[in-house]
């Protein structure tokens, strides 16, 4: 790694640390906030299993890891990559071309100015609780392969709002595409094994959200995997990069300035 990269990233940490330490009270908010949001959700499912007991072929304890991994899979898109899916509106306004003038890609800049490392910490106690919770379920070994997927999946997830964010460059405003990538990011919340055979193969490959949570907790417990999601993965991690790379070297090739 080029040594100004380095220095980027320490100084947007040390900068995000700074930020914590000054707003500590607003830190301790966000802890709070996030236990009574994990809180609700945990009744949510009580609910569900009181009244449906036999719709759910998930365990409580496979369901809190579920939970866990959700929450840890938010904490790190909203931490490291908290505005790739925005990155589109400067592109359409031109404020892109500031960016320009600097020697690292303009999309890793924006992401380094733009990281929150208290999203990330805020939720580490409810995370951590909820693994404790659901200690029956997994092993070392599987639980830190899960944490692996999730920490491939940010990545991934992230790469997917950048080659959104990149239309721009051709289509100006695309706020709806941003809509639509936001709201299939909801589907992160419920095991997706709860859906058709069809959908799993969806969430997969062309949208590849089986990996932010359901996959790892797969993993983690030793669920079975199916090989449509296996092949999946494998076919994300090559495909996601090569768009994107391909999208903004287009993009910025044919790049005119304001409106894209």
């Amino acid at each position: 790694m080029p040594i100004h990269m380095i220095q980027l990233v320490r100084q947007g940490i040390l900068l995000n640390i700074l930020r914590i330490r000054l707003y500590s009270l607003s830190f301790l908010f966000e802890i709070l906030g996030n236990v009574a949001f994990v809180t609700v959700t945990l009744l949510f499912w009580q609910a569900i299993y009181a009244s449906f007991p036999s719709s759910i072929h998930w365990t409580k304890p496979q369901m809190y890891l579920f939970i866990g991994y959700v929450e840890l899979f938010i904490a790190l898109k909203n931490g490291i990559f908290p505005v790739t899916g925005k990155l589109w509106r400067f592109v359409f306004s031109g404020q892109i071309d500031t960016y320009f003038t600097r020697p690292v890609h303009p999309a890793i800049l924006f992401i380094v100015n733009n990281f929150h490392l208290e999203y990330l910490a805020a939720p580490l106690p409810t995370i951590a609780f909820l693994f404790l919770k659901s200690s029956s379920a997994w092993t070392v070994a599987g639980l830190a392969g899960g944490i692996l997927i999730v920490l491939a999946a940010v990545f991934i997830t992230a790469l997917l709002e950048l080659t959104a964010s990149g239309l721009a460059f051709w289509f100006g405003n695309i706020s709806a595409i941003d809509e639509i990538v936001d709201s299939f990011l909801q589907m992160n919340k419920y095991p997706l094994t709860l859906l058709g055979y069809g959908w799993q193969a969806v969430f997969s490959i062309a949208l590849p959200f089986m990996f932010n949570a359901t996959v790892p907790s797969q993993l983690a417990t030793g669920m079975h995997i199916s090989w449509i999601s296996i092949y999946g993965g494998i076919f994300t991690l090559v495909f996601w990069p090569v768009l994107v790379y391909s999208v903004w070297k287009g993009g910025r090739r044919r790049y005119e300035g304001y409106g894209g």
